[in-house]
């Protein structure tokens, strides 16, 4: 699942770097932000609700999180330090339980996540900012289409009569 990665420098100075890892704001979440900011969606960010979701609407329900490769154990891009192997593969795994755990529970309410790799954005940003505009337009519609039924359930796919 992970590669293995040298690590070209002592504990101390791993340690600083590792420690001056930014939680939020960080370069690629204002890049994907701000693309969405420019698809016209307004959000919040950085809401202190349950796992602290990147962006948040409210309204729609619909909450998003960029989860970087390295900490959140990418199949894809992922890699796993040569030293503390026991302890970094433990954390991360301990990092992808939470976060099962985090959708999960917000499914169950009711939410839509949606869930963005680092590598997503390091790409082009289009793609998950369609993901999320989807998310959010289907939550408007439901909510409009629940509005129009004066409080029946319609089905997405039939047609309001």
């Amino acid at each position: 699942m992970f590669l293995q990665m040298v690590d070209t420098v002592d504990r101390a100075t791993r340690s600083r770097v590792m420690s001056a890892v930014k939680q939020r704001d960080s370069r690629i979440e204002k890049m994907f932000r701000l693309a969405l900011w420019h698809a016209g969606l307004r959000y919040r960010k950085n809401v202190r609700i349950l796992g602290t979701p990147d962006v948040l609407f409210r309204a729609a329900k619909v909450v998003v999180f960029i989860d970087s490769c390295f900490w959140h154990g990418c199949s894809r891009h992922g890699r796993m330090p040569k030293s503390n192997v026991a302890f970094w593969r433990a954390k991360i795994d301990r990092n992808r339980r939470r976060d099962l755990r985090i959708t999960r529970t917000y499914r169950r309410q009711g939410w839509r996540v949606v869930r963005v790799w680092e590598h997503e954005l390091t790409v082009s940003s289009q793609r998950a900012v369609g993901r999320v505009m989807s998310a959010v337009a289907r939550a408007w519609t439901v909510d409009v289409r629940l509005r129009h039924s004066r409080g029946r359930k319609v089905p997405l796919n039939s047609p309001e009569k």
